[in-house]
């Protein structure tokens, strides 16, 4: 009798032709590497990616001084440089999401559903964000599951202040679901273009829309119904 995997395959928008490389990227060791490598950065927006990366530098900054008495320069920043990375490959990625490709992920559904509605109630405390949606298998009515992320979007007002706040906000609920150990998939968009990259067939539940954009953007589309929490 067949066994069922432990841990889901990984699957990259481009695979190589050699079969040994195409395992090697979906093992266990090949997915963490990548994702420690990027951190999910190719997928990101402007403001995303920016303070992705001006937390790299600042935490090297912060660690450099510190490392310098214990080793040379050079040491020191290449160290400093390695363990921000870390630090923010942990903090402000998807780090338990990654964890269903690689067998130590799994979440009672449950907590999947009140967490989603935990983000729902703090988003709107937050002022810069236009809109917030769930998106992935759950919006495309395949229902929660222990082994589930939730995808979601979460959409900034216009303005450098807004983009900023709306960062943070994005940072924190990162960093908020590596410590509850939540497969969180969130990405923070500048605004409502990249939404149409995303499958058509998803149904996305409106977590925090309030001025309506999120519904008036996907009625233009000709979605005869959407789902709000």
């Amino acid at each position: 009798m067949a066994t069922k995997p432990r841990f889901k395959k990984k699957n990259y928008a481009w695979m190589p032709g050699n079969a040994l490389l195409r395992d090697l990227m979906a093992s266990p060791v090949g997915v963490l590497a990548i994702n420690w490598t990027f951190q999910g950065i190719l997928g990101m927006g402007r403001t995303d990616r920016w303070f992705k990366v001006g937390l790299d530098v600042a935490l090297t900054l912060v660690l450099t001084p510190i490392l310098t008495s214990f080793a040379r320069v050079g040491v020191a920043v290449a160290c400093s440089f390695l363990l921000a990375h870390t630090l923010s490959w942990l903090l402000n990625t998807h780090f338990f999401v990654i964890g269903r490709f690689v067998g130590f992920t799994t979440t009672p559904t449950d907590k999947i559903c009140s967490y989603a509605r935990g983000i729902a109630s703090r988003s709107q405390r937050c002022p810069a964000l236009l809109g917030v949606a769930v998106y992935g298998a759950v919006a495309r009515g395949r229902g929660v599951r222990a082994t589930s992320d939730v995808d979601m979007r979460f959409i900034r007002r216009p303005g450098w202040l807004n983009a900023l706040r709306a960062a943070w906000f994005t940072f924190a609920e990162r960093a908020r679901a590596f410590f509850a150990a939540f497969p969180l998939d969130v990405y923070l968009l500048d605004d409502l273009r990249p939404l149409g990259r995303l499958r058509e067939d998803e149904r996305p539940i409106l977590l925090h829309d309030p001025d309506g954009v999120l519904e008036q953007y996907y009625a233009a589309k000709g979605y005869e119904w959407l789902e709000r929490r």
